[in-house]
This record gives C-alpha cells, sequence and structure tokens, in this order.
C-alpha cells in the first residue's frame, strides 16, 4: 500500500468483494495482518514476516498499520468484511501494535457507518450543511453489522469493552464532525451490544 491512505483501494476492495472467492481473500488477508502483529512481539516465533515489518521503521510501521486500519474497517464498514472477522482477537491482552490497529479499524468502521447513518434534519434545505452539534443518525445500519456476530459473545464483550476505553478516546480522529460520528458509533455499539448480551443471558 501506499504511504498515504487512499480511499480508491477501499472502494475497489468492496467492489470486488461482491465476489466469494475476492471476499475470502480479503478474510484471510485480514486475519493474517492479525497473527503477524500478535507474531512481531513474540521472540520464540519465526522470523518471517508476512506484512514486512522486520527491518523497517518506527514511522514507516506506524503508517502501514494506519493503512491498514482504515482499509479493512473501511471493508467492514461496507459489509464487505463480517464484524465476526475479529472473532479471534483477545482485547484484553493484545499487542501494542493490535491494539492501534484494532482502534483505526474501529474508528474508520464507525466513522463510515456514521456517514450512511445520518438522518436529515428536519427544516434544512436540500444541499444545506448542518450544523455539527444537530446532526442525529440512525441506528438501524450499525445493527444490522453488529447483528452478523450476534453468536459471538466474547467477541462481542471484548468490542464493548474496546470502544468505550479506546475507540471513544482515540487521537484518530480527525475533526469535529468526525468526532461526532465516532462518538455516536461507539456509544451506540455500546448499547446495542449491551442489549444483545442480555438477551443472551435470558
Amino acid at each position: 500500500m501506499e504511504q498515504s491512505w487512499n480511499p480508491y483501494y477501499g472502494l475497489l476492495a468492496s467492489k470486488l468483494s461482491e465476489s466469494h472467492s475476492y471476499r475470502k481473500t480479503f478474510q484471510f488477508m485480514f486475519w493474517d495482518v492479525l497473527k503477524e502483529f500478535e507474531k512481531a512481539n513474540n521472540e520464540d516465533e519465526s522470523e518471517d514476516e508476512f506484512i514486512g515489518f522486520d527491518d523497517e521503521s518506527e514511522e514507516s510501521k506506524l503508517k502501514r498499520i494506519y493503512n491498514l486500519g482504515r482499509f479493512f474497517g473501511f471493508l467492514i464498514a461496507e459489509g464487505s468484511l463480517p464484524l465476526h472477522s475479529l472473532k479471534n482477537v483477545n482485547f484484553l491482552v493484545a499487542t501494542n501494535d493490535t491494539k492501534l490497529l484494532l482502534e483505526i479499524v474501529l474508528v474508520t468502521f464507525l466513522d463510515q457507518v456514521g456517514k450512511k447513518s445520518q438522518i436529515n434534519v428536519v427544516g434544512t434545505g436540500i444541499g444545506s450543511k448542518v450544523k455539527t452539534a444537530d446532526l442525529k443518525f440512525s441506528d438501524q445500519l450499525l445493527i444490522e453489522r453488529i447483528m452478523k456476530a450476534k453468536e459471538q459473545t466474547a467477541l462481542l464483550r471484548g468490542l464493548q469493552y474496546f470502544v468505550q476505553e479506546k475507540t471513544l478516546k482515540s487521537n484518530f480522529v480527525d475533526g469535529k464532525r468526525q468526532k461526532k460520528r465516532v462518538e455516536w458509533g461507539s456509544n451506540a455499539m455500546f448499547d446495542i451490544i449491551d442489549e444483545l448480551l442480555l438477551n443472551a443471558q435470558d
């Protein structure tokens, strides 16, 4: 990937994911990336690197993490990858690099879902720009994305913890409007998961 995030890659990958074979390919790519982040801090693991972090400067590594996070977060938001792609992640004991990647994935996911979920405010004309404070969102799309993982209770608990501890306070949020979307998404996601977990206990 290029050194700066290019949304074209996400759009292209989302289009390709309409094919089952491509969708599975991106799924396995994501899992491989997550595995490599976990291996990176384990001296006993093999030196073979899938994403090429060996001999890489800290700055280059952070750029790569950022690009990968934006890419996979976009695919999850589009529904090209299911949220339960994260089912094997242990949010509590993950390496710092993995947590950083997940933070960017979830910020991107919630930001993109927020863009798609904005509700038109009564009284604003077509093309009028709504004030940030007045932005409203529908939970419908977010519910649809989360429901794909409704059977993964361990994942849901991990996500619930992570969005409150990391995503809601993320330094990767840029601008007031994105902050509004991510805050809405983090809080709505927490509440939706809470409801699912309560129902699972009944």
